[in-house]
C-alpha cells in the first residue's frame, strides 16, 4: 500500500511540474540495397572525383577557398549534395538525382547520412548513406521512408546510426551491417546517444492515447547486452517526453515534458525542460523552453546554455540562460538590454558564447513591419559568464545561427540567402556559398530556422 501511494504522489509531483512549466537483435532484415549502377554511373568522373573547376561551372557562388584548413562542408544545392575539402579546396558532387536534404556527418567524417525528399510539403523522406567519396551509396532497408530532420543521429564513438521518428519504431543502423529493430511502436519516440556511444535513451507512449489512461515511459537501452531498462514511468499522467541531450559525463538526461502527451500546438508554444539524474524518480524543473536541440549546448564546467521563454515567436521572451542541471537553478544573462537573445554557439575552449540579438518587439509592433526585426538580427559574442558583450558589426544585419571553426577562429553563419565566414575579431566576412534557400524560407518559423538543414560542418 506504502508503494502505491509513492507511485501517486511522484506521478502528481511530475504532472505538476509539466503544468507549471508551461503556465509559468532482434529483427534481421534483407541485405542493404546498394544504389543502382544506372544512377551511380549518372555522376561525371570529373564531378564525383572533386574537379572543382568541373562542378564551379554550374555553382559559380561557391567559395571554397573561404574554409582553408577549417574543416569540410557538406551542402545541399538544387536538390543536389556536395562536399568542399577544407584542406584541398576541392569540391566533389555525392548525389545526381532526387533531393538530399538534412546531411549528417558520422563522427570521424568517413560517412554522410541524409534523407532523399519524398513528400516535399512535409519534407519527410528515405534515409540515405555516402561515404565522402561519393561511393557506396545506398538507401537504408527496412526503416521507416518518411524520415524528417531530427529523426536519425550518428553514434559519437562509431559509424553507427540511431534512427527514431513518428510511427517508425527505434533502429540502430551500422554503417557496415544490417539494420536492428530495438523497439516497435506507432507513438512518437525521440532518441538520443550517451556521450560513450554505449547507450541510447529514447520513450514510449503505453496505454490508450485517446484516453488519461496513458503517456511516456523513459528507456535506457544498453547496445552491447540489447537490454532497455525504464528510468521514468509517466503512463497513468497522460505526460509525454521528448528525450533531448544527456549530460555530459553521462550521469543524467534532459528532456521536454508535454503534459498533453504530444500535442503540436503545446510543443510549438514552449516545453518544459527537465533534468533527470540516472536513478533518481524526481527530475528537476529547467525552465520553459523551445523544444530545439540546437539551443543546447554545454559549457567545459558542465553546465547548460539554454535558451529561456515560452511562446513560439523569437521577438518576444527570449533570453540566453545558464543552468545547473543538477539543481535545475538557472542564471539569466541578459546582456543585450532591450533586445531578445538566441542562437547561442559555444566556443570549442569554452570561454566564448557566439549568439544572436534582436530587437525586443509586441505582436503588434512586429505584424506592422516584420522587416524591421529581421533586419535588427545582429551577431554578438560574449564571455563564457554572460560578460562583455560585444556585436561582430561587420557580420551586418538579417542574421542566423552562428557556429564555430574548430580552432576558435572564425564564426560561420548565414546571412541574406548566403553563408559567410567570419573572423572572430570582426574582420571583413567572406561569402561561403548560398544553399537552397529562398528569402521567405528564412522568416522560417516565427523567426525560427536552422541552416543546418542544408550543411553539415565536419571540423
Amino acid at each position: 500500500m506504502k508503494n502505491k501511494y509513492t507511485k501517486i504522489a511522484l506521478i502528481g509531483v511530475i504532472v505538476l511540474i509539466f503544468s507549471l512549466m508551461f503556465i509559468n537483435k532482434s529483427l534481421q532484415l534483407p541485405k542493404i540495397n546498394a544504389l543502382p549502377e544506372a544512377e551511380r554511373g549518372q555522376i561525371s568522373q570529373d564531378r564525383q572525383s572533386g574537379n572543382t573547376d568541373a562542378i564551379r561551372e554550374e555553382i559559380r557562388d561557391v567559395n571554397p577557398s573561404a574554409l582553408k584548413n577549417l574543416g569540410d562542408l557538406a551542402f545541399c544545392r538544387d536538390g543536389f549534395l556536395y562536399v568542399i575539402e577544407g584542406k584541398t579546396g576541392e569540391i566533389r558532387q555525392l548525389t545526381q538525382t532526387g533531393r538530399a536534404l538534412f546531411p549528417r556527418w558520422s563522427y570521424d567524417g568517413k560517412y554522410l547520412a541524409f534523407i532523399r525528399i519524398t513528400d516535399q510539403k512535409a519534407m519527410t523522406g528515405a534515409l540515405w548513406i555516402v561515404d565522402r567519396e561519393g561511393k557506396g551509396a545506398y538507401q537504408v532497408q527496412g526503416v521507416s521512408d518518411t524520415l524528417g530532420a531530427d529523426d536519425f543521429k550518428w553514434s559519437p564513438t562509431q559509424n553507427t546510426l540511431a534512427v527514431g521518428g513518428f510511427g517508425s519504431g527505434i533502429w540502430i543502423v551500422p554503417v557496415k551491417d544490417k539494420p536492428q529493430s530495438i523497439v516497435e511502436t506507432d507513438s512518437p519516440v525521440w532518441v538520443a546517444w550517451s556521450p560513450d556511444g554505449k547507450r541510447l535513451a529514447y520513450n514510449v507512449t503505453k496505454g490508450d492515447p485517446q484516453t488519461e489512461q496513458c503517456g511516456d515511459i523513459l528507456y535506457i537501452y544498453d547496445v552491447d547486452s540489447g537490454k532497455s531498462t525504464p528510468q521514468l514511468d509517466l503512463s497513468q499522467t497522460g505526460a509525454g517526453i521528448e528525450v533531448a541531450e544527456w549530460w555530459p559525463d553521462g550521469k543524467g538526461l534532459l528532456f521536454w515534458g508535454n503534459f498533453a502527451l504530444h500535442s503540436a500546438s503545446l510543443r510549438a508554444d514552449g516545453l518544459g525542460l527537465v533534468s533527470l539524474k540516472l536513478g533518481e524518480k524526481e527530475p528537476k524543473n529547467i525552465a520553459c523552453t523551445l523544444a530545439y536541440t540546437d539551443w543546447l549546448s554545454f559549457l567545459p564546467d558542465g553546465r547548460l546554455l539554454i535558451v529561456k521563454g515560452c511562446g513560439r515567436t523569437l521577438w518576444m521572451e527570449k533570453d540566453i540562460a545558464i543552468a545547473d542541471v543538477k539543481t535545475g537553478k538557472v542564471e539569466d544573462l541578459k546582456n543585450v538590454p532591450g533586445h531578445v537573445t538566441f542562437d547561442p554557439a559555444i566556443s570549442p575552449d569554452g570561454t566564448k558564447i557566439a549568439f544572436i540579438a534582436a530587437k525586443e518587439m509586441e505582436d503588434s509592433v512586429f505584424y506592422e513591419d516584420q522587416d524591421a526585426w529581421f533586419e535588427s538580427r545582429t551577431l554578438w559574442v560574449c564571455d563564457a559568464d554572460g560578460s562583455n558583450p560585444r556585436r561582430l558589426e561587420n557580420a551586418g544585419t538579417n542574421v542566423y545561427q552562428p557556429m564555430w571553426s574548430k580552432d576558435g577562429s572564425h564564426i560561420l553563419y548565414a546571412k541574406d540567402e548566403y553563408i559567410w565566414l567570419i573572423d572572430a575579431n570582426d574582420t571583413k566576412p567572406e561569402q561561403v556559398l548560398r544553399p537552397s534557400l529562398s528569402k521567405e524560407e528564412y522568416f522560417g518559423f516565427y523567426g525560427y530556422k536552422r541552416y543546418t538543414d542544408q550543411l553539415s560542418w565536419f571540423r
